[in-house]
This record gives structure tokens, C-alpha cells and sequence, in this order.
């Protein structure tokens, strides 16, 4: 195999796997409406405030969110009187990126009336928690 054809043949596998990683591999499996996936806790009607979790499909770090830290927040969160819900970038009927600016993924955005934070840093549960006190 001469070097031409060894690119090719590598540019071709790492376009295979591009597609590999970024297709359906990404896709919110959770049909929900308006794709809004609300975790909170049903024991509770009064929700102080409202933590939305934007995220991408074709973003690495959304999808380690969603997979890995999501499922540990959303526990915690139940226990606490705060909607958390996941605003996925491909279906946004309501236009919240745009209505809290969010041009980077994943972002947290916490909301109280009419004021709303953006979360700085890691989205965990202190780091939501320290930000609601701020508030």
C-alpha cells in the first residue's frame, strides 16, 4: 500500500467514525414534549426555582453529562423543592438558548421569577446549590 492510499484509507476511517460518534449515538432517546426532559420530584408543587441543563446531541461533554453526572443530579435534586429539567439544542420550540443567550454547551441556567444565573463552572449539585443561596 503506498502512502496515497494509506490517507485515504485513514481520512475514510475517521469519517466512519465521526459518524459513528455523532449520529444516533447522541440522540435523545427520551421522546418527551417540546424535548424538555423534567426531572423533578412529583412530591412537591412548589418549586422555588427552575435549573434548566442545556445540551447539545453532537457534543462530547453533553453526552458525558447526560450519561454520567445527569443521573447522580437528578437523585439529588428530588430531594430539593427545584425543577431540573435538560433543554436539548435540536428541539428548543420555547427558544430558551436564545432567551438566556447560551452559546456554549453544556451550560445551567437557574431561575427565580423573573431573574436567572448562569451556573460558573462544573454543573454538580453544590456548585447549583451554592448558586441558588446566591440568589
Amino acid at each position: 500500500m503506498n502512502n496515497k492510499t494509506a490517507i485515504i484509507v485513514f481520512v475514510v476511517v475517521l469519517i466512519m467514525c465521526y459518524y459513528l460518534m455523532f449520529s444516533e449515538h447522541f440522540a435523545d432517546s427520551t421522546p418527551t414534549p417540546n424535548n424538555i426532559i423534567s426531572t423533578s420530584s412529583s412530591n412537591s408543587t412548589d418549586k422555588s426555582h427552575k435549573v434548566y441543563v442545556f445540551l447539545s446531541k453532537t457534543c462530547p461533554h453533553c453526552h458525558t453529562y447526560r450519561n454520567e453526572t445527569h443521573p447522580t443530579l437528578s437523585k439529588k435534586m428530588k430531594d430539593t423543592p427545584h425543577d431540573l429539567d435538560i433543554i436539548s439544542s435540536d428541539n428548543d420550540p420555547n427558544n430558551l438558548f436564545s432567551k438566556y443567550s447560551i452559546r456554549y454547551v453544556p451550560a445551567c441556567v437557574i431561575i427565580k421569577d423573573d431573574k436567572h444565573n448562569t451556573l460558573s463552572g462544573h454543573i454538580t449539585y453544590e456548585n447549583i446549590m451554592n448558586t441558588i443561596k446566591s440568589m
